[in-house]
C-alpha cells in the first residue's frame, strides 16, 4: 500500500496537536449542524475524480476567502489561501507539500503572509518502511527563528498494511514525553474487533485508558461499538451503539446508548430513507427523554438526474408541528458547484451563514469539494483519472465520537475503514478551527483521540476527510 495524501495538510498534524490556527471563517452560528448532502458515503472503483482548483467561500462577519491548490497528478503540491481584505484578494497562508516518486508526502512546509512575505510557520516530515507504509511523523515549530520539536507518531504495519499499533509522543523541550498508545486486534476477516488505548504514566510506563469492542453482521457492516473506560482494576462500561442495515447497505437506523446506573439508557436515534439511487431522501432525529422518544429534527434532501443534491431543508420539532430552520440550495454548471445557504426568520428565507458541504455524485461517490461556513461558494474543479479501483466501502457514518458531551479527551472511531491519508479538523461554532490532524488510512474500528482540555467549553464541529470525500458531526465541550 502506498501512502498517497491527497489532503492538504495545515500546521501541525499530529494525533491531539494543538496549533494556533487563524480563522479561517469567523461568524455568529447558532442551532444545529447539518451538511448539505447526507446519503449514503462510499467508496466505488472510480476512474476519474474531481478536484478543486480555485474555491472561493463568501461570508459576512470575517472576510471571505479564496484557496488555489496545485496538484501533482491527485496530489495537492501547494494551497495557497487569500482572504479578502478591503476589496482586493490578500495572501493569508501557503502550504507547500514535497513528494517522492510514489506521490508520497515527505515535508509539509505552512508558511505565513507577513510584511509581505512568506514565513516559515511550522512543517511536518514523514518516513515510510521498506513496504511503503507510513512509520513515523514528527512535527516541528518555527519559534525564534529555529525550529522546534513538537510531536511525534510512531505507526507498526502488519504484512497485509493493518496498522498494529500508533503511539503519540509530545516534545518537553528536553526528552520526548508518552501520550497516547493505541493497539489494534484484527478479527479473520481483517476487521478491527478491539482497541486498546492507553496513555502516558509515571516513568515513562504505558497505563490503560479505554477500549472499543465492534462487532459486524455477514456482509461486514457495522451492528454495535460498545466503548469502555478503564477504572484502574476493570472495564466499565461507557456507551452503546448500534446500527441497522438493508440488504443494499444502507444505514436505515442508529442507537445510542450510555451506561446509567448500571443499565443502558437511550440517548439518541437516527432513521433514515431512501430513494432507489441510493441517495438519502429523509433523516429523522430523536432524543430520549422521561421513558420516551421526542421528534428532534427532520432533514429532506432532492437531487438532480445526475444524482447530485438540489436542495437540503432541515426543519425542528416546535410545538408539536416542525418548522423550518435552515435550507441551502445547489447548482451545477461546467467545472462550477454554486452554494447558498439560508435561515427562517419566521416567514421567509434570509440569506444567512451555515454550515455547506459542496459536492459531485461520481459514480454513486459523493466527493465533497469544499465544506464550510458561509451564506455562499464557489468551487471552479476539474477532474483527474487516476486508474485506482479502491475496493473500500463507507457504509453509513464514518466515523462516530465520543464521549459527548467530552471534557478533556474526545475521541474519533472509524465505523468503516476509509482509505487514504485522512483529515481530522476541529472547529469552534464561528468556524474557527481549534485542532487538526492527519492520519494514514484509518481502519474500521480505528479511533483518534483529540485533547480538548485546553480549549473553551462549547459547541464544535469535527471535520473528516478523506480524498474527496467528507462527513461532519457536532459535539459539545463542558467543564
Amino acid at each position: 500500500m502506498n501512502v498517497k495524501s491527497s489532503v492538504k495538510i495545515i500546521g501541525t498534524v499530529i494525533i491531539c496537536s494543538l496549533i494556533s490556527a487563524a480563522p479561517l471563517f469567523s461568524q455568529g452560528l447558532s442551532g444545529k449542524f447539518k451538511m448539505g448532502n447526507n446519503k449514503k458515503m462510499t467508496f466505488h472503483p472510480v476512474e476519474t475524480i474531481y478536484l478543486p482548483d480555485t474555491v472561493i467561500s463568501y461570508n459576512t462577519s470575517y472576510p471571505s476567502k479564496k484557496e488555489i491548490y496545485l496538484y501533482d497528478q491527485e496530489t495537492i503540491k501547494t494551497d495557497r489561501v487569500q482572504t479578502m481584505v478591503a476589496g482586493i484578494w490578500t495572501n493569508f497562508t501557503l502550504t507547500t507539500n514535497t513528494l517522492n516518486p510514489n506521490l508520497n508526502i515527505l515535508h509539509s512546509l505552512l508558511q505565513k503572509w507577513q510584511n509581505n512575505t512568506w514565513v516559515d510557520s511550522s512543517k511536518s516530515e514523514y518516513d515510510y518502511d521498506l513496504n511503503g507504509y507510513l512509520s513515523t511523523i514528527l512535527v516541528q515549530n518555527m519559534k525564534n527563528g529555529n525550529w522546534e520539536k513538537s510531536d511525534s507518531d510512531i505507526y507498526v504495519h502488519d504484512a497485509s498494511g493493518n496498522v498494529l499499533s500508533e503511539k503519540y509522543l509530545h516534545w518537553d523541550g528536553t526528552t520526548w514525553v508518552n501520550g497516547y498508545f493505541f493497539i489494534y486486534t484484527y478479527d479473520s476477516s481483517g476487521f478491527i474487533i478491539n482497541t486498546l488505548v492507553e496513555v502516558g504514566g509515571s516513568g515513562g510506563t504505558w497505563v490503560n485508558a479505554g477500549q472499543a469492542i465492534q462487532t459486524y453482521d455477514a456482509s461486514g457492516n457495522y451492528l454495535t461499538d460498545l466503548n469502555q473506560e478503564w477504572n484502574g482494576t476493570s472495564w466499565d462500561n461507557n456507551l452503546l451503539e448500534t446500527w441497522t442495515w438493508d440488504s443494499n447497505h444502507h444505514n436505515l437506523t442508529y442507537l445510542r446508548q450510555n451506561w446509567f446506573n448500571n443499565a443502558w439508557e437511550n440517548t439518541s436515534s437516527d432513521t433514515n430513507t431512501f430513494d432507489g439511487n441510493g441517495n438519502m431522501v429523509t433523516k429523522l432525529e430523536l432524543s430520549w427523554a422521561n421513558n420516551t422518544w421526542y421528534n428532534l429534527y427532520l432533514s429532506t434532501y432532492t437531487y438532480d438526474g445526475s444524482g447530485n443534491c438540489l436542495t437540503f431543508l432541515d426543519q425542528e420539532w416546535n410545538s408539536g408541528a416542525w418548522v423550518n430552520f435552515t435550507n441551502q440550495e445547489f447548482s451545477y454548471q461546467s467545472k462550477l458547484i454554486h452554494g447558498d445557504a439560508f435561515n427562517w426568520d419566521g416567514t421567509s428565507w434570509v440569506p444567512g451563514e451555515w454550515w455547506m458541504n459542496l459536492e459531485l455524485n461520481n459514480n454513486g461517490d459523493p466527493q465533497s469539494l469544499f465544506t464550510g461556513t458561509v451564506y455562499a461558494a464557489d468551487v471552479y474543479y476539474s477532474s483527474y483519472i487516476n486508474g485506482i479501483s479502491n475496493q473500500d466501502h463507507l457504509k453509513g457514518e464514518s466515523f462516530s465520537v465520543f464521549p459527548n458531551p467530552a471534557n478533556s479527551v474526545l475521541t474519533v472511531k472509524a465505523n468503516f475503514t476509509i482509505p487514504g491519508n485522512v483529515s481530522c479538523r476541529v472547529s469552534d461554532l464561528s468556524g474557527r478551527l481549534v485542532l487538526i490532524m492527519t492520519r494514514e488510512k484509518l481502519e474500521q474500528g480505528q479511533t483518534i483521540t483529540l485533547l480538548t482540555g485546553n480549549i473553551p467549553a462549547g459547541d464544535y464541529f469535527i471535520e473528516i476527510k478523506a480524498g474527496n470525500t467528507t462527513e461532519m458531526k457536532k459535539v459539545t465541550v463542558v467543564r
